[in-house]
């Protein structure tokens, strides 16, 4: 019996991977495609380790770090929807899909997306002003405030040290800035190659 195809996208936050993810899922389509968003394993807040900026040495929640994901509960469901061989395709998205070395050796194809750190920075911005399903999550306030202060003093060298690395394990590295049709269809067909 075959056990699933794995497909692992990653890349920094905002650089357009949750976007990838969606749009390769509704191209593959049908019912036995499962797209996982490890968004979804985030620990609550309280849980969160704390880390202070190298600079301005601010203590902030350390949302870009492997433990601040439920990782091991991951890699159980991950083994179980193997085991279980439900899907035949299974698209797992996130921070650290790469970093894992337990995830990404489970993986058929590992895909990169690659952004510029300010068009990122940008995207995170405009993210929690208006929010990807409405309202945004954040007042202006806050958003100008701590939210920027977090990304200058913390987020984006957590990244350049821990996220931005694992492309080099990358089959593929798409292109977030200006993503196209086309990268998506030669994914795609090169992914039902694999399958036949």
């Amino acid at each position: 019996m075959k056990t699933p195809y794995i497909i692992g996208i990653t890349g920094c936050a905002a650089s357009g991977k949750s976007t990838f993810a969606k749009n390769l899922y509704e191209l593959l389509g049908g019912e036995k495609v499962l797209l996982i968003n490890m968004d979804s394993y985030f620990l609550p807040e309280v849980e969160l380790p704390r880390a202070k900026a190298p600079i301005t040495e601010v203590e902030y929640p350390d949302y870009n770090q492997p433990i601040s994901q439920d990782l091991p509960k991951l890699k159980q469901d991950l083994n179980k929807l193997i085991t279980t061989n439900e899907h035949k395709i299974i698209i797992i998205e996130g921070l650290w899909t790469l970093y894992d070395e337990h995830i990404r050796n489970l993986l058929h194809l590992k895909l990169f997306v690659d952004c510029l750190p300010d068009e990122r920075a940008i995207r995170r911005l405009k993210r929690y002003h208006t929010g990807v399903n409405g309202p945004g999550i954040y007042p202006v306030d806050e958003i100008f405030g701590k939210m920027s202060d977090m990304y200058l003093d913390l987020v984006r060298y957590r990244q350049a040290e821990l996220i931005e690395p694992t492309k080099w394990h990358a089959d593929f590295i798409i292109n977030g800035s200006n993503p196209s049709r086309k990268s998506l269809k030669i994914i795609t067909n090169h992914i039902k190659g694999e399958l036949l």
